[in-house]
């Protein structure tokens, strides 16, 4: 019994030092910093906590993604959109808003509760008589392109009466782009004039996750009584986000097929041009169509930058844009006026140092966008 005791002791030993070593090889093999710096090639340390590859899009949110980022909490649902679970079946008696857009969409810097989506949705609850339903699918650093497409590939399910897009300064940059923020995407071009698809799909950018395997199903091997939960040890994240991964587990999710419904040239080439803010307006153009053939109604957000805000003088980036809208009868909420007045308690509309909405200015957005939404049509701005 003495013997038998010392070889089970001897072999436990054993097998911890050789986990230990097989951890470590493991780390040291598949060590991806987990918040690699905005200046490093492939995403940046927010595209890499909560988003993954995605086919056509080129990234999306990860689902149940959950983690602080800029000291707020962010929460992803099922389907990697910022805020609560929704199914994509509309519930009677329900008038559901879709919101898409970039970062300021999203909520960069801002509380799960304190996004645009989050805040217009209380200020509907608030109103009373018809009952709201907000929907977050805005994507930190997506273009107008990738806002577009989603709204192809998801947006359009959830069937809403009213699709609100954010615009933002950078927009147009990344409309003109088939890199940015370290990442492969999609980009639309003009071709005889009519707008074409290329760069489908994008490369996977080094630094992503290899699938969404772990943010899909939260594997858990955790050892009852202690906090070590070995479905997250490096060997473990290794085997986990290889390519080889049986093809069962995985999904074809690209949406291309109703991208293909919506538009009808899908052609790579090998070089792209074209101004990125006429890609925004032709986008913005296309969408309206498609939003008001489905029977829902189009409204723009756009959000100034903060010296635009501090000088009036100065003309907005968008100014020439809002035009050709308002000629075209689509509506809009021009943040500049709004923004300008000072927000309860003095607290600044933009986060320190960043050009992106604060939680004030978030609330700011959602108050010009409610009575936008409570107006029966006609003009917002």
């Amino acid at each position: 019994m003495r013997r038998l005791a010392q070889n089970l002791i001897l072999s436990l030993f054993s097998i911890l030092v050789c986990a230990a070593l097989v951890e470590a090889f493991f780390r040291v093999l598949d060590r991806a910093p987990e918040e690699p710096s905005p200046e490093a090639t492939g995403p940046t340390a927010e595209h890499y906590r909560f988003n993954g590859y995605h086919p056509l899009l080129g990234y999306d949110g990860l689902p149940s993604a959950r983690g602080r980022f800029h000291g707020r909490t962010v929460t992803h649902n099922s389907l990697g959109n910022r805020g609560p679970e929704a199914a994509f079946a509309k519930p009677a008696g329900v008038r559901r808003v879709v919101v898409m857009g970039d970062s300021q969409a999203w909520g960069y810097g801002v509380g799960d509760d304190e996004t645009i989506p989050a805040q217009l949705a209380r200020l509907l609850e608030q109103g009373g008589g018809a009952r709201w339903e907000v929907l977050n699918l805005g994507v930190g650093g997506y273009g107008t392109d990738q806002a577009f497409l989603k709204y192809l590939v998801q947006g359009a399910r959830y069937s809403p009466d009213v699709v609100v897009l954010t615009v933002f300064k950078n927009d147009p940059v990344e409309n003109a782009h088939t890199v940015y923020w370290g990442v492969e995407k999609p980009r639309f071009y003009v071709e005889d004039g009519r707008l074409c698809l290329g760069n489908v799909p994008p490369a996977r950018a080094p630094g992503w996750p290899n699938n969404r395997l772990l943010a899909d199903r939260e594997p858990s091997l955790r050892i009852p009584g202690t906090q070590l939960d070995l479905a997250r040890s490096a060997t473990a994240r290794f085997f986990m986000r290889r390519e080889w991964l049986p093809s069962l587990l995985a999904r074809d999710d690209s949406g291309l097929a109703a991208v293909r419904e919506q538009v009808g040239c899908i052609r790579n080439r090998e070089a792209y041009d074209g101004d990125g803010m006429e890609i925004l307006e032709r986008l913005v153009t296309e969408l309206a169509r498609i939003t008001a053939r489905q029977g829902a109604r189009l409204v723009l957000v756009f959000v100034p930058r903060s010296k635009d805000v501090e000088d009036p003088s100065l003309p907005a980036y968008y100014d020439g844009a809002a035009a050709a809208f308002r000629a075209q009868g689509i509506p809009f909420v021009d943040l500049r006026q709004r923004l300008a007045a000072p927000a309860a308690g003095g607290v600044s509309s933009f986060l320190p140092n960043d050009p992106h909405l604060s939680a004030a200015g978030s609330g700011i957005a959602a108050a010009a966008l409610r009575d936008c939404l409570l107006k029966a049509q006609g003009p917002c701005d």
